[in-house]
């Protein structure tokens, strides 16, 4: 039933009177029609104003209709004109937006009263239609021209060099062109292989033909969706990796797989085809059944007397645009640094086109947010937070997948080649130099029920002090980024990390290596059934401590005597090695797959103190508003491996040891070597 909405109220309250403009919401018009206008409201004023003014009593009725949270503090709203009305409610516990909402009139109708209210941007049936491609065109079109303006995040390059080789889309062949050195406009696509004998790649052996032009019937589909879209945007040039780096050459993969960045980054367009498994699926196809949102209509009377339907919907879930976090497409590890790097993004998704930029997000049904929550968005905004960031982003590329584990450090690369423009110092596997303490305080995800151990790669590709040295996602302990008060215990003394190719942030050469001094003790390490329990216990050693010589039991996930151990992997036995410092029952990280039977576990393990930090507490309501810290403390568990050399004994990184509390353990200054 239609909810009436003060029709009852004098004339002299109708906001249409040019004399007559609410200060609260200022009657939800913008005055200039090409800017957005952006409000904020305590809802306990909107409730006061309401009894006045009939655009608050109209946002006062979504609140009420819709049952939102007795959290609610108040909402903000976004104007543009002929666009519906964005309306976010903040939540006073996390001061997040809790759940948001469109406004706008029904399709074909105007309210003379209220002319800059648009209707709702309705879906058609295609992703391939006039009207998708009109949507899509547009935001380009403003985005291209606002750059100077609303769209100062997505700034632009006064002359944009090519890739190093590029289709040419013009003629009735698709052209593969050799461009170095060239400049012109060009779209990017990001999209998953699939099997390998269903991609149409460049190779040594096929170059001759690519450069003579194919036919476009000769391409998969998918390819032949982006070819097409880019012709209609009047683009001239497309870029794809399969076809524009020679597949199979070392030479040319190493020399181009850095630049992959600046290529999404410089593109007008990257095309992401987010619905498709694979090259052979089309993604200008028809659209999946929309689903159903829930409306609610009210009636608003003009202050002529006029009465109009204005429809209210709740959008589902759009900020964080799960279409695209939960799509085929963002699974795979190679398009994250695609999506992060691009200026601008469409985003085929199975029941819309969602446009993406380093300003906006913006959907089809007419939403407009100026707060995108997108990783291009994110990655935009790094500014001074680039140590904060960087794990952030490692964090999301962590959980996607690879074909090829080997390319764990080269698909992450070019963002890595990013920030080495303001990052001091060497990159070290994954991990910055001059973050080196924050950069090592990462600790592997085993699940929700902290019963899914990672599984670690050959400890010959990627340094066990390395993120990447475990396959599957990883956390950081970000309070030991974020805060001034953190002091770093560890010191880098010398370094054997360099490059297996052309790539200096890609593939290790086998058997890397980093000298560190910093404070060690000695602990023992057990577990009576590795098998079932994964219930490791660490003792420390009464000789160089002893008000720490109780055992420290951990079970993952909870607390003993404030220590936190977080194993990377399963730990097993790994027979008996000679140190420097004696010779020791030792451990190894292996994948859970490898286990057999009962297993037990004793040896010995070296505590390395990479630092510790200060960090706000998060609030509680009924508490006092002055802020709480915390300190946390974080060591390095590690194991001396079997092949030793030189001065220094090598050891292995097995899982960080953390400790809620200032006061560290009484440890020995000593250098070791971490391979």
């Amino acid at each position: 039933m239609a909810s009436k909405v003060l029709s009852q109220f004098p004339n002299k309250l109708f906001a249409s009177s040019p004399d007559t403009v609410c200060p609260h919401c200022q009657n939800l018009s913008p005055i200039d029609p090409k800017k957005c206008l952006s409000i904020e409201i305590v809802l306990s004023q909107l409730k006061r104003s309401s009894t006045q003014c009939p655009y608050c009593q109209l946002l006062h009725l979504v609140y009420k209709r819709y049952n939102i949270s007795s959290n609610t503090s108040g909402l903000v709203i976004e104007c543009n004109w002929d666009r519906p009305i964005v309306i976010k409610f903040k939540d006073t516990l996390n001061d997040h937006f809790s759940s948001w909402y469109l406004l706008y009139k029904p399709q074909g109708t105007t309210i003379s009263s209220w002319p800059s209210l648009g209707g709702p941007g309705e879906k058609l049936n295609h992703l391939g239609s006039d009207e998708s491609f009109q949507f899509l065109k547009a935001h380009l079109d403003e985005c291209l021209s606002s750059c100077d303006e609303s769209h100062k995040a997505c700034e632009q390059l006064d002359s944009k060099p090519l890739p190093r080789r590029v289709l040419d889309v013009r003629g009735d062949k698709v052209t593969l062109r050799d461009s170095a050195g060239q400049f012109g406009e060009y779209c990017a696509l990001s999209y998953r292989w699939g099997p390998p004998e269903q991609t149409l790649r460049t190779t040594d052996i096929n170059i001759g033909n690519m450069m003579n032009g194919i036919d476009l019937e000769s391409f998969p589909k998918l390819l032949q969706d982006a070819i097409t879209l880019t012709r209609r945007l009047g683009v001239p040039y497309l870029w794809i990796d399969a076809l524009c780096i020679i597949q199979g050459n070392k030479e040319d993969w190493e020399a181009e797989a850095p630049k992959m960045g600046e290529y999404y980054r410089h593109a007008v367009l990257t095309i992401s085809a987010s619905l498709a498994n694979e090259v052979s699926e089309p993604f200008l196809v028809p659209r999946d059944e929309i689903r159903k949102e829930l409306l609610s209509v009210f009636e608003f009377t003009s202050s002529d007397g006029a009465v109009s339907q204005i429809i209210a919907r709740r959008v589902p879930d759009y900020a964080g645009i799960p279409l695209v976090a939960n799509s085929p497409l963002s699974s795979r590890a190679w398009t994250w640094q695609e999506n992060v790097l691009s200026t601008r993004i469409a985003h085929f998704t199975k029941t819309e086109i969602i446009w993406e930029c380093r300003s906006q997000q913006a959907f089809e049904n007419g939403a407009t947010l100026q707060c995108a929550v997108g990783l291009a968005y994110r990655f935009a905004r790094a500014g001074d937070d680039l140590e904060y960031y960087w794990k952030v982003l490692v964090m999301e590329y962590s959980k996607r997948e690879l074909t090829y584990e080997s390319d764990r450090l080269p698909a992450i690369s070019s963002v890595a080649a990013h920030f080495s423009k303001s990052i001091p110092g060497r990159y070290l596997a994954g991990v910055w130099e001059h973050w080196l303490f924050s950069d090592m305080v990462w600790k592997a995800s085993w699940g929700f029920e902290n019963t899914m151990p990672l599984t670690p790669k050959d400890s010959s590709e990627i340094p066990s002090w390395s993120w990447g040295s475990v396959t599957g996602q990883v956390h950081f302990a970000l309070e030991a980024c974020v805060d001034s008060d953190k002091l770093s215990a560890i010191k880098l003394i010398d370094a054997d990390c360099h490059p297996a190719g052309g790539n200096p942030y890609g593939q290790t050469q086998e058997n890397a290596s980093i000298v560190v001094e910093a404070p060690v003790f000695i602990a023992d390490l057990s577990c009576v059934d590795v098998l079932r329990s994964f219930n490791y216990q660490i003792q420390i050693h009464e000789k160089l401590d002893t008000w720490a010589s109780k055992s420290l039991n951990k079970i993952r996930g909870t607390k003993s005597n404030e220590f936190m151990f977080h194993p990377d992997t399963v730990l097993l036995p790994d027979g008996v090695v000679s140190t420097n410092q004696g010779t020791f029952a030792t451990i190894k990280r292996v994948s859970k797959d490898t286990m057999v039977g009962k297993t037990s576990l004793e040896a010995t393990v070296f505590c390395l103190h990479l630092g510790g930090g200060r960090y706000p507490e998060l609030p509680n309501q009924t508490l006092s508003s002055i802020p709480r810290y915390s300190y946390k403390n974080f060591w390095l568990v590690l194991a001396p491996v079997k092949e030793q050399q030189g001065p220094y004994t090598s050891m292995r990184r097995l899982g960080l040891l953390e400790k809620s509390s200032r006061k560290a353990v009484r440890a020995e200054t000593t250098r070791v070597r971490l391979v």
